[in-house]
């Protein structure tokens, strides 16, 4: 009996590696498939806003704090000020200044360190060392959410699993080429293919797991995962403010999946690149009445439940309480 048990488990682990997602079998707002280029909810991309993500990583200090802040002086359509998601490693971080972004009303996410564990205990262990550093600062488990593994290399399955163990909900950590402007996606019916450009995405089903996509950037014939892999190509200013308008572009006059800004350390650092960026944020924020910067979670909150743009000062996860 046991290893028929066994044989009818294997049976179904593989029936549900092989099963393709479609729009029929995966419906919001509990699943949706990876590469589903359409808008959540069938709207019109004229009636879609387009959802820019800023995430911060790495360590959380006093010599990053200000830099960081720096960021965020533009609001929202609503009025609200516009916010981000901080992925927050262990090695280096002041938990009390992690706590002064949490009550700013930022998203606070864990990253692994920079070398990327290499079995499960290190990433169960890993996860749970920040995961209670978070809590002991006062932050909610309820409201950690979001999973990043360092140097966005994803962790695949090993990853997951300790995603699951702190009940989070997303992971945000794998980039595809450019050209790829997907939203958020779930993990119940897995892509088996290597959509990642580097690290693998798990291959068996995770429900109700999710997972918010960034796209690579483009710029004068370079490719790079992060506007930092793309330095040998950005000199100045100006560069640093085409570097994001430009990809910017590619996603607003596209389907308008969420656009990535991720700003690490040492791009913020540099004066010029740093300036290039607020340039950019507050340029898009004035010229665009469409665009909105939030968090992670409130994108897969909108790709779960899709409200068009005249209603969005109404839609509850997008106020400023």
């Amino acid at each position: 009996m046991t290893m028929v048990i066994r044989v009818f488990a294997f049976l179904g682990f593989v029936g549900l590696i092989s099963a393709q997602c479609t729009p029929q079998n995966c419906k919001l707002p509990l699943c949706r498939c990876y590469g589903d280029g359409t808008v959540p909810g069938g709207l019109a991309t004229n009636v879609t806003p387009q959802i820019v993500l800023i995430t911060l990583g790495f360590e959380i200090d006093s010599e990053y704090r200000d830099l960081y802040k720096s960021l965020f002086t533009v609001r929202n359509p609503n009025g609200c000020p516009i916010t981000g998601t901080i992925f927050v490693q262990d090695s280096g971080s002041d938990f009390g200044m992690v706590k002064d972004f949490y009550d700013s009303k930022f998203e606070i996410g864990i990253q692994s360190d920079l070398i990327k564990p290499t079995d499960q205990k290190g990433w169960d262990d890993t996860v749970k060392k920040v995961y209670d550093h978070l809590t002991l600062a006062g932050i909610k488990d309820t409201d950690i959410r979001g999973l990043r593994a360092g140097q966005l290399n994803p962790g695949g399955q090993m990853e997951f699993i300790s995603l699951g163990n702190e009940k989070m909900l997303y992971s945000m950590d794998c980039v595809s080429t450019s050209g790829s402007y997907g939203w958020p996606y779930t993990f119940d019916i897995p892509d088996t293919r290597n959509v990642c450009t580097t690290g693998t995405m798990p291959l068996s089903s995770f429900p109700g797991k999710w997972g918010v996509p960034i796209s690579a950037l483009s710029f004068k014939n370079t490719t790079c995962a992060t506007a930092a892999g793309c330095v040998q190509v950005v000199q100045t200013k100006q560069d640093a403010f085409d570097l994001f308008y430009n990809n910017f572009l590619l996603h607003y006059n596209g389907n308008k999946g969420p656009y990535v800004v991720e700003i690490d350390p040492q791009w913020a650092k540099n004066q010029d690149y740093l300036d290039g960026t607020i340039q950019f944020i507050e340029y898009v924020r004035a010229a665009h009445d469409d665009v909105w910067m939030i968090t992670a979670w409130q994108a897969i909150q909108w790709t779960q439940t899709p409200v068009p743009l005249a209603n969005l000062s109404d839609f509850q996860p997008w106020k400023c309480t």
